[in-house]
């Protein structure tokens, strides 16, 4: 296999931007092809801009050029999972954007096709490969804050109402799947497990949930509290509480910098990562699965994806 992993995405949007441009600062990938299906003067222009070699006007002709080592998907939500169905058939290593999938029973089905297919399936949850997201998982492994006993979460921005991908219900649209996503698995992330127990409440806009706030239960006693929403402005930060200490993360869905407090609430220790941009994490944790031929992350797993979707399951059947 060639030094450089041959990357191919589909769905030249504005996510998809910033991985094309963590692809040029790795130095074992590289963009080779991207496709729309719905705007193929979108996909030369991306190609163009990036560098890549080729560009498509569907994405079946991606997934059919052999040189095509490693697909990245980056369309709406609703489009994801028949997609990754057709990079396992094409026998193509397969990076999903968040959220991977929509519903536990989809998670499940994902699951089993990775297994007796032995193709790699993995969602694009950067935060977990975020040197700030070991940091901090380190700093809790180590008993610095003591005991963990809760954590604090919170993502919400003022999005585009005229948004589709935002508020349109038949998109996947709402703030659950986008930005309360990384709530959920950012707390499985810190706790090494599951929720035993979620409870949610929305705010719907356009048969969407706007704004929602959940609180998981983790085994131990561990309480997360969540506040996600596309509606307005509330912040990205986590506060993660033990019974000897406190650790601050600002943006920690990006997580550039986290900082640890002692009981007193002092400054004891912190890290601030100098990468400007954090999508190489993740595209090189990817590449050496794809260079060893593994068929499952060691980091995030489809299992995790299926107990996020799980949540998401609980949180859908909850009255707006």
């Amino acid at each position: 296999m060639d030094r450089k992993i041959k990357w191919g995405i589909l769905g030249p949007g504005n996510i998809a931007r910033r991985f094309a441009d963590a692809l040029l600062r790795c130095e074992d990938a590289e963009l080779y092809a991207v496709a729309s299906a719905s705007d193929p003067e979108r996909a030369a222009a991306f190609a163009k801009e990036f560098g890549a070699e080729h560009a498509f006007g569907n994405y079946d002709r991606l997934l059919e050029d052999k040189n095509v080592q490693a697909v990245y998907i980056a369309t709406v939500n609703t489009t994801h999972k028949e997609l990754i169905k057709k990079c396992a058939a094409a026998g193509k290593p397969v990076l999903c954007e968040k959220p991977c999938v929509l519903t536990e029973a989809d998670a499940a089905e994902l699951q089993a096709l990775s297994e007796s297919s032995g193709t790699l399936i993995m969602e694009a949850m950067w935060t977990a490969f975020l040197p700030a997201t070991f940091t901090v998982k380190k700093w809790i492994a180590d008993g610095r804050i003591g005991n963990l006993k809760g954590m604090s979460l919170s993502f919400a921005f003022k999005g585009d109402r005229s948004s589709r991908r935002l508020y349109e219900k038949k998109l996947a649209g709402g703030g659950m799947y986008d930005v309360g996503v990384y709530c959920i698995e950012y707390a499985m992330e810190l706790t090494g497990a599951y929720p035993v127990r979620c409870e949610s409440i929305s705010a719907p806009q356009n048969g969407v949930d706007e704004y929602g706030v959940l609180l998981m239960r983790f085994p131990g006693d561990i309480i997360a509290d969540c506040k996600y929403g596309v509606g307005f402005y509330a912040g990205g930060d986590a506060y993660i509480y033990g019974d000897n200490g406190r650790i601050f993360v600002p943006e920690f869905w990006s997580g550039g910098r986290c900082e640890l407090y002692g009981e007193e609430g002092r400054l004891k220790e912190s890290y601030t990562d100098p990468e400007e941009n954090r999508f190489i994490y993740e595209i090189r944790h990817f590449n050496r699965l794809v260079r060893e031929g593994k068929t499952v992350s060691d980091i995030m797993t489809l299992e995790k994806t299926r107990a996020c979707a799980a949540v998401f399951d609980k949180i859908r059947s909850y009255e707006l």
